[in-house]
């Protein structure tokens, strides 16, 4: 049976329908992840029976239909298609007529399910069935996917047992001792039913037999009995009938008196009505008055906080407008003081400026004595060398000047370099900071959010987990309910079962009586006009059923009919069937002979027709079954009441015990009252109502536990959705906290950076500043030198021309005049520094008269502000005085209106008290016309009791009865004393069946019939347990003849595979090979002994391979199909897998989905599923030679 083709359509990414050719040889199926490949497996696997979504890879069956793409529409139906050759290999046995067998699926989305065999619609049993022992089912071992490898390894010992179980070929005597099982089952509950049938009968028999002894003694006494009850009848109806005529006068008397309370009641009802009417009207008003008066409410207090809020605005600019008046004042004090400031150094410049004029003057002067006294220097010699002396040390004075100049202009250069340069990045340093700090506000707010919503989440997570635990609990509590009803209804249904059996085929009834019923169920419910037995009509509780059965006796199974023509009809038919006799109770009789009494004569005693419930229907007839019958205690108080005067009652007690009116006693054993068909049907009803319920009650516990398997399953989802949240919520968390501790300490870094940069910046700014005045100092220092060097030059030329004399007197004059220009350029400078000083006043001075002017106008402001709150104040005060006033205008019209509202309620309430008075009185006349009503129907009751009494029990009409006139007064004593007499002779035979004996035969036959039955099916019941142990025997051997082999083979392929090592299997339990579990121990070469939980991911691929293998080759299947269970092998392995591949597709067919390359090298058909569009699977195929 290898697999010829497959054809899919709508079968998950399959949308088209695909035809995929399964040659002998290897056969490949490849393409990248999530093309469907692993499709093609799940289809073969769900067309063999699979029933699981969850080993399809899905939550519900309906996954598998194709669901559609963004350019397709979903599909209402996938279907799958096998189709296996039957030529080769074993073919089956019921079809080895074809030559192929085709096995198809089909699933609606509508939840509907199709199996076809050869096209021919079958049942999941059948394919299951077909392939039983086989190696092939969904199941089976012949499927492998990357899960069944971890199955193989990972399962329990019990469960791995189902693969050598498939290899021995005896699941399916599994399945034939499960169907035996079941079997055994039914047989034992038909069993049951069988034994409560023959236990019913047998009670019946004691019945009859015990009746048929009483038949003949009852004819003697009813003739001369009937002629003394039908006069007492009579004289009975005389005199009801008189009653009746007085009750009913009185009766119209109490009818008026009704209506003319009815008429005042309406008029006292119509007033009320008024008075509500107009209750309504004002308690509308005053709803509408309460809620003008709590708007009124907000509109004060809405006004009251804006008079508080204008109050607080004012306060704010008062205390605003004060503060600027003393910045004013400050401001005021400054621009004075900058005035004065200004004053001074105008003066100081004015100062500066004279003394300056009269140093000129003076070295105008100097300069004058210098050219005077020049003239005398020529005349000496020696200060001509000491000059010349002069100008070299101040030629080299110069040039030392020169370079300290140069060197000091070049590090004031590279200073203001330097500064510009710490100046760029501390600007950078605090814009990066900047940055860094707002990022760090923001991670921060956003770090607390995630805490909270992780908080908030973990509340959630508990408030979910209490919810799972109160619902877990509730299912359990519910499932043992739901247990315990189940096996409730499984008791209760099977006694229902057995006593319908026994009911429908009115087992207990006499022969007449079943001949009647039986031709009655043929024909129809209401056909010849019979309405039932009188056990029928009647019910009461189970307490009291021991006491109808022992006063009505064999009136239990009397038939109610429409009239003596159907009576006599039913005779015909019994006399014409010869089937036996049986009694017809008109629905019109006569009434009989009424007792003298109808109160109880003691607290004690209870109306036997106060317990008992008739169809009303037939009401009319529960006086003539129990008119003058009282339940007693017990049967000596029952004696004690016979014996006093005036009491002709029929007295029983609850357990069954009668005393008739005329003393006869009759007693004994409870359960032989009678035939117990009134109790059975009692029975069925409780059972039925009873199972009723409790189905109802299974369907809604069944409903709720599927309700909180429901919200369990969504509160587990929604729990381990919020645990993934929280998890993913506190890395997310744990890493934003770290990264926020990080930029802290960044920002640190940049702060102490910045705090560097300006010391730098400080401490490059002074040593520029010091430059500075060095190159000034050096500046003034070079002119100095350059000017008296010049000086010094002309006065040698001018002494070496105009003789030495010249140059003594120049050096003195040169002097002087350089003294005078250094005091000049003094005095320069102050002037300078002063007009820099007074700028700086002046600017300050506009800046604080700027500033002046704001302050006032923020005063002018305020005033303005200030007034407008004040006028707001004043208008908001103006409104809630007038606000006021209307409150107090709406309270006293609002409490008018209530005192109105409790006037009109009191007039209501006294309105409905006369209402009450006047439909009490009603209800007095009600209640005592109901019971004249009452004793006017008991009388019109007794009257057709009488009636129908004596049209029932002595076959004579109304007319006759009522024609028939004497003159004897048949309450005489001596006629009381002969009735009783005869009553007492009738009654102390008790219920007497004339056919008992007949029926006494029929229902011995019956039970031998029966008896043989229940001997047949103990003998099969004897038969089943021999072929459970037959079946066990047989599973037993084929195991562990199989568990032998394929534990040699597995030890053969293990070495192998991996090159060495030895492997093995072992039974968990060797004395019980029937249930025995299936351990694997393996050692890999190099390593210790060690269980299979031990091994790495491709250890366990192959040891799952080998176990397969062995399997596979102990009982070959006709197809062996793996799923990517060459993913974990590395190179080396999968060399050995594919050469034990290859020896194996020499003689079965292998199918392949694989990624491997070197896997498809071996392959001699590729199939490559792709997708084309995204969501629809496509097949490439290529045959390799």
């Amino acid at each position: 049976m290898k697999i010829k083709r497959m054809e899919v359509l709508g079968f998950k990414s399959f949308a088209e329908k695909t035809q995929i050719e399964f040659p002998p040889g290897v056969t490949a199926v490849v393409g990248p992840n999530g093309c469907g490949k692993s499709n093609v497996v799940d289809a073969i696997r769900w067309a063999l029976g699979e029933q699981s979504p969850r080993q399809l890879r899905g939550k519900a069956m309906e996954d598998v239909i194709f669901n559609g793409t963004e350019s397709q529409k979903p599909l209402g139906m996938a279907e799958v298609t096998l189709v296996f050759s039957n030529e080769n290999g074993k073919p089956l046995a019921d079809y080895l007529d074809y030559t192929e067998i085709a096995v198809s699926r089909r699933l609606f989305r509508s939840g509907e399910s199709e199996y076809l065999i050869n096209k021919v619609p079958c049942r999941l049993k059948d394919i299951t069935d077909l392939f039983l022992g086989t190696g092939v089912g969904h199941r089976a071992y012949s499927i492998v996917e990357q899960g069944k490898m971890e199955f193989v390894l990972n399962a329990k010992p019990e469960e791995r047992r189902i693969l050598i179980e498939e290899a021995a070929g005896i699941t399916k005597y599994k399945d034939r001792k499960a169907a035996a099982l079941r079997k055994i089952e039914a047989t034992q509950q038909n069993l049951l039913r069988l034994s409560d049938v023959i236990g019913e009968i047998k009670r019946q028999m004691n019945s009859l037999n015990r009746q048929a002894k009483k038949a003949e003694r009852y004819k003697g006494y009813r003739d001369e009995m009937r002629q003394i009850e039908l006069g007492q009848a009579r004289q009975t109806y005389r005199s009801l009938q008189s009653q009746q005529a007085q009750m009913q006068a009185s009766l119209q008397e109490m009818k008026d008196l009704e209506v003319q309370a009815a008429a005042q009641i309406q008029e006292a009802e119509a007033e009320a009505e008024r008075i509500k009417l107009n209750l309504l009207d004002l308690e509308q008003d005053l709803a509408a008055h309460q809620e003008r008066l709590s708007a009124n409410e907000g509109t004060l207090k809405t006004r009251e906080n804006q008079i508080e809020l204008s109050s607080r605005d004012r306060e704010n600019l008062e205390r605003q407008a004060f503060r600027a008046e003393e910045e004013i004042g400050k401001l005021a004090h400054q621009i004075e003081e900058a005035h004065r400031e200004v004053t001074g150094y105008e003066e100081s410049l004015q100062e500066l400026q004279e003394k300056m004029a009269c140093d000129a003057d003076a070295m105008f002067e100097k300069e004058k004595i210098f050219s005077q006294k020049r003239a005398q220097l020529n005349d000496h010699e020696r200060a001509l060398a000491q000059e010349k002396n002069s100008l070299v040390d101040l030629l080299t004075r110069l040039a030392h000047l020169k370079n300290h100049h140069l060197d000091l202009n070049r590090r004031s250069g590279e200073l203001l370099r330097r500064q510009e340069k710490l100046a760029a990045e501390r600007a950078e340093a605090e814009k990066k900071a900047e940055e860094l700090r707002h990022r760090m506000v923001q991670q921060s707010l956003q770090l607390t959010d995630r805490r909270k919503a992780r908080s908030q989440a973990e509340g959630q997570k508990e408030e979910k987990i209490a919810q799972l635990k109160t619902l877990q609990a509730a299912l359990s509590g519910l499932q043992e309910e739901l247990h315990q009803h189940k096996e409730r209804l499984n008791r209760e249904g099977s006694r229902l079962n057995s006593l319908l059996e026994l009911q429908r085929n009115f087992e207990g009834y006499q022969e007449g009586v079943r001949a009647i019923l039986l031709k009655r169920q043929a024909q129809g419910m209401d056909q010849n006009g019979i309405c039932g037995l009188v056990e029928d009509i009647i019910e009461t509780d189970p307490q009291y059923e021991c006491v109808v059965e022992s006063v009505l006796g064999e009136k239990l199974q009397h038939f109610i009919v429409q009239n003596h023509q159907e009576s006599l009809k039913a005779i015909d038919y019994l006399k014409a069937q010869n089937s036996g006799r049986s009694s017809f109770i008109p629905l019109q009789l006569k009434p009989g002979p009424h007792s003298s009494s109808a109160a109880s004569p003691h607290g004690a005693l209870i109306p036997l027709m106060d317990v008992v419930k008739v169809k009303p229907e037939f009401a009319h007839l529960a006086s003539y079954f129990f008119g003058d019958v009282w339940i007693v205690p017990d049967l000596r108080q029952a004696i004690d009441l016979w014996k006093q005067d005036g009491i002709w009652k029929t007295l029983v007690t609850l357990d069954g015990e009668v005393l008739h009116p005329s003393g006869v006693v009759t007693g004994g054993s409870k359960e032989q009252v009678s035939s117990g068909t009134f109790h059975r049907k009692r029975e069925i009803r409780e059972l039925t109502q009873s199972t009723g319920e409790l189905r109802q009650a299974i369907a809604v516990r069944e409903e709720k536990e599927e309700k909180l398997l429901g919200e369990i399953k969504t509160l587990e989802s929604a729990i381990e959705e919020i645990t993934q949240t929280l998890h993913q919520a506190e890395i997310r968390i744990v890493s934003e906290a770290k990264e926020l501790d990080q930029e802290e300490l960044e920002l640190e870094r940049w702060r102490q950076e910045i705090e560097t940069l300006r010391f730098e910046e400080t401490q490059l700014a002074e040593e520029r500043g010091e430059v500075q005045t060095q190159i000034h100092q050096n500046e003034t220092a070079l002119r100095g030198a350059e000017e008296e060097k010049r000086s010094q030059e002309e006065g040698l030329i001018q002494r070496e021309k105009d003789l030495q004399i010249l140059k003594g007197d120049l050096e003195g004059l040169m002097a002087e005049l350089t003294e005078a220009k250094l005091r000049v350029a003094t005095l320069q400078e102050k002037k300078q520094n002063l007009d820099r000083n007074m700028e700086r006043a002046r600017q300050s001075l506009r800046e604080n008269e700027s500033i002046l002017l704001g302050r006032r106008e923020e005063v002018q402001d305020c005033l303005r502000q200030m007034k407008e709150a004040e006028e707001k104040r004043r208008e908001a005060e103006i409104d809630l005085n007038r606000l006021l006033m209307e409150h107090q205008d709406l309270q006293s019209h609002l409490g008018k209106k209530k005192e109105t509202l409790r006037e009109e309620r009191e007039k209501l309430e006294r309105s409905e008290i006369l209402g009450k008075e006047r439909r009490e009185s009603l209800h007095c006349l009600h209640e005592q016309r109901n019971a004249l009503s009452m004793k006017l129907m008991e009388t019109d009751l007794n009257l057709k009791h009488l009636l129908s009494g004596v049209e029932e029990k002595h076959r004579i009409t109304t007319e006759a009865f009522l024609s028939r006139e004497d003159d004897r007064d048949y309450f005489a004593p001596e006629a009381e004393a002969r009735l009783a007499e005869l009553k007492s002779l009738i009654d102390s035979m008790g219920e007497v069946n004339l056919l008992a004996i007949q029926e006494f035969e029929e229902c011995r036959t019956r039970l031998d019939f029966l008896t043989e039955q229940e001997a047949d099916l103990v003998q099969s019941l004897e038969a089943l347990d021999q072929a459970i142990k037959k079946i066990n025997r047989t599973s037993r051997k084929r195991f562990a003849a199989t568990f032998e082999a394929v534990n040699h083979k597995f030890k053969e392929i293990f070495t192998h595979l991996f090159g060495g090592g030895r492997a093995e299997m072992v039974l968990t339990d060797e004395s019980n090979l029937l249930e025995t579990g299936v351990d694997i121990i393996v050692q890999p070469p190099g390593k210790k002994l060690q269980n299979v939980s031990l091994l790495s991911g491709g250890e366990k691929a192959l040891t799952s391979v080998a176990l397969i293998f062995s399997l596979f080759l102990i009982n070959p299947s006709p197809f062996c199909m793996m799923d990517e269970v060459d993913a974990p092998l590395d190179d080396a392995n999968i060399g050995r897998f594919n050469s034990m591949i290859q020896e194996l597709a020499q003689k079965y067919q292998i199918i392949l989905v694989t990624h491997n390359k070197r896997t498809m090298e071996i392959a001699d058909t590729l199939y490559g599923i792709t997708m084309e569009e995204p969501g629809t699977s496509k097949v490439v195929s290529v045959k390799l030679n």
